[in-house]
């Protein structure tokens, strides 16, 4: 009994939630877009430069990991045909 309450009361102050931050949600968007510091964008274009360095790092370490994988299995190929090749 006490579960279904809880349940009605969170439907419906979800309910009352969403048509809040539709309504303000607005207002606050506007509010932030005044007070936001015009030197942000160059603060967040530098994270993001940095970001893109990560990013570009981590892909060159994983693509010569892959270059180095490959090679051990063309060695070990290489192997595996030149033992075949004195057993025959």
């Amino acid at each position: 009994m006490q579960a279904e309450i809880n349940q009605d009361v969170v439907e419906i102050l979800d309910g009352i939630e969403s048509h809040d931050m539709f309504r303000f949600g607005k207002v606050r968007s506007a509010r932030e877009k005044e007070l936001r510091d015009p030197d942000d964008v160059f603060i967040q274009a530098e994270e993001r430069r940095q970001e893109l360095e990560r990013k570009r790092k981590k892909r060159r370490a994983r693509s010569k990991k892959d270059a180095i994988r490959q090679s051990r299995v063309k060695r070990r190929a290489l192997k595996r045909k030149t033992a075949t090749e004195k057993i025959q």
